[in-house]
Formats: structure tokens, sequence, C-alpha cells
């Protein structure tokens, strides 16, 4: 986990989360299925001092444990938002999309689908490289990542017709 305690005189307690994603699931899943029951979760963190620090972080715990760097992203808003988009297009387009192989693959990235499909992945990689993410994060249509999604998912509609 790496927390990014910008600096600000409150203290934040938001996570991004490098390794363990599933377990955090199923952390929150057992908390909301036993909320009367106490459950310890035994975490190691590294406190940075801001996004770009966290992101710098992400990358390098990327080079040692190798997965795709296309689903990591500047700040936590264009990670909503493009989360956000991605739930939204593959809602429109739920035959667009491919989902790679589960199997263990012994630290080796999955390949990407053959054409016409998509993955979270690419789909991730175009928001980042038409910039979509960027103009997005910086002027945002609503403050939401959902009406900030919409706008991008119109604006890639309206590039692709």
């Amino acid at each position: 986990l790496i927390n990014a305690q910008e600096r600000s005189p409150e203290r934040l307690h938001e996570f991004l989360v490098m390794d363990g994603q599933h377990r955090c699931e199923v952390m929150r899943r057992l908390t909301e299925l036993f909320p009367e029951r106490p459950l310890w979760f035994q975490f190691r963190a590294k406190v940075v001092a801001g996004e770009a620090d966290a992101f710098d972080e992400l990358q390098h715990f990327q080079r040692a444990y190798p997965t795709d760097s296309r689903s990591f992203f500047r700040t936590r808003v264009e990670s909503r938002i493009a989360t956000a988009a991605l739930a939204r297009m593959r809602a429109l387009h739920p035959g667009a999309f491919k989902c790679g192989t589960l199997a263990d693959r012994h630290g080796r990235q999955v390949r990407d689908p053959n054409r016409p499909y998509l993955n979270d992945n690419l789909f991730f990689w175009l928001l980042q490289d038409s910039r979509l993410l960027r103009a997005a994060d910086e002027q945002p249509a609503s403050g939401s990542p959902e009406a900030s999604a919409l706008d991008v998912v119109a604006r890639l509609r309206q590039m692709s017709a």
C-alpha cells in the first residue's frame, strides 16, 4: 500500500494498492458480512509526500514485479475517471472486450486480445495516450468521476465518428 500524504494539515486515509487488490476486496466483503465481529488485517504501507511520489513508487514496484503499467495513472482522479469510463464502455459495448487468461503465468504479462477486441489495459492506454484523462482531470465535468467519465466517453465516440 502507498499512502499519499498531500501537504495539508489533515491526514489522509486513502491508500493506493500496489499488490493484493483481491485480498483488499475480500477483507472489505468480510467486514460487510460480519460487522459485529472484530477483524484484524495486517498491511505494510509506504507514506510518500504526494501523488507524484506515489506514482514513482508504483513505477518502481512494477519494475521489480512486472505487471501492465497501462493500469497506473498519474493521479487518483485520473484513475477514478478511467475506471468509470471503462465501466460505461463495457456496458455500452460488452462484445468489444475480451478477458485475458486467468491462469498463473509465472510473472509474465498477459497478452492483449487480437484485434478488434479490447481489454481493460488497452482501453486505459487509449485514454492515457489520447490525453482525455489529463483534460478531464484538469477540467472536471461536474466534480464527480462518473460525470467526467461520461464526458470522456462522449469525446471518444466523437473521435471515432
